[in-house]
């Protein structure tokens, strides 16, 4: 749920800041939410202030473009806990990260492994935008989050406590930011509820942009969604033509065989040899069939790139999964000709000959 303070009645960062506190205290406390939080950005909506960092102990950059660039957010206090997202290393936010304390941050694990990689980033210090700027305590690690779409990669990202919003250099805090809740049951149910809340504050302030995490997964996956849903139905049709083609050629190699297979069975030949000779034929057919196009599948996945998210398009599982199930419905469709093939009258075939 998003809303935007307007000028008139919150003119400074403090004011801003304050109010947003207040909200998502008095949120917490209605019915059918857990927790709640505020944030200038959530995952998946994308946006961000893309600012330089200057850390503390190292030279400042000789050529601009070599700055470090890192995303800054604004967030309160349990954010992280309303969205479930893990605290790798260090803690959390808490009460006493206000306007008055030394100013901390805390660094998602991207930024660790860009600008601290054999470090231990607890404790580190940085300025932001300006080397002149205090400095800022990382007090703690997140796991990644995906904040500008599933197929994007993950940027360095510096997470800062709300109320101490107000302390940088430039006095300035966004007045629209977003209200997160976590809720028991429908979350389309307990909108209202916290509208309310938001209301009871200010009751001429208007919030929009009210969507659920799933609805948002939903938005940012909608055309990878439709792709594969196309490439699955078209992977099933392949898989029925493959075993109808498997079942024709098989039958047809049978039906010319009909005359060596009345002779074996002639001469002593067990029912169970022949549906294994005949199964083994196939067998052979299956497992060429199986690797070229295992082979052909791995030569095309970079199309498939796009659609895959946390998954490597050379992927060993999946490939075997569906490899084992082209061999299963390959082999299903030989036994049926192979079964035909064991209730070959020997007498009606040499006959004939």
């Amino acid at each position: 749920m998003r809303m935007a303070l307007p000028e008139a009645r919150y003119g400074t960062p403090v004011r801003v800041a304050a109010f947003y506190q207040e909200l998502a205290e008095r949120v917490r406390l209605r019915p059918g939410v857990t927790s709640a939080a505020i944030a200038s950005h959530v995952p998946l909506a994308g946006g961000g202030f893309n600012i330089s960092m200057f850390i503390d102990g190292r030279p400042r950059p000789a050529r601009v473009e070599d700055t470090p660039m890192v995303f800054l957010r604004f967030v309160s206090p349990d954010y992280f806990a309303t969205l479930g997202v893990r605290v790798a290393r260090g803690r959390d936010f808490d009460g006493a990260d206000r306007g008055s304390a030394p100013t901390v941050a805390i660094v998602n694990q991207t930024a660790v492994r860009r600008h601290w990689p054999d470090e231990d980033p607890i404790g580190k210090r940085f300025r932001l935008d300006d080397d002149r700027e205090a400095p800022v305590e990382i007090v703690g690690v997140v796991a990644d989050v995906k904040h500008f779409g599933l197929a994007q990669s993950t940027e360095p990202e510096v997470f800062v406590p709300l109320p101490q919003a107000t302390l940088m250099h430039w006095q300035w805090l966004e007045r629209s930011m977003i209200l997160l809740a976590r809720t028991r049951g429908n979350p389309e149910a307990a909108a209202g509820v916290v509208r309310e809340a938001v209301w009871t504050l200010d009751d001429q302030l208007p919030v929009y942009d009210i969507r659920s995490m799933e609805q948002l997964r939903g938005e940012a996956t909608g055309e990878e969604r439709t792709g594969l849903a196309l490439v699955g139905a078209f992977a099933a049709i392949a898989v029925v033509l493959a075993t109808v083609g498997v079942y024709g050629v098989m039958a047809f190699m049978v039906s010319g065989r009909s005359r060596e297979i009345g002779i074996r069975l002639a001469l002593g030949a067990r029912p169970g040899d022949v549906l294994w000779m005949i199964l083994r034929d196939g067998g052979r057919l299956t497992v060429t069939g199986v690797v070229g196009g295992l082979i052909a599948a791995f030569a095309l996945t970079r199309t498939l790139r796009t659609f895959l998210f946390e998954t490597a398009p050379t992927d060993a599982v999946t490939f075997a999964t569906f490899g084992a199930v082209i061999a299963f419905a390959a082999m299903l469709a030989c036994f049926v000709p192979a079964r035909s093939a064991t209730r070959v009258d020997p007498a009606s075939v040499l006959r004939a000959e």
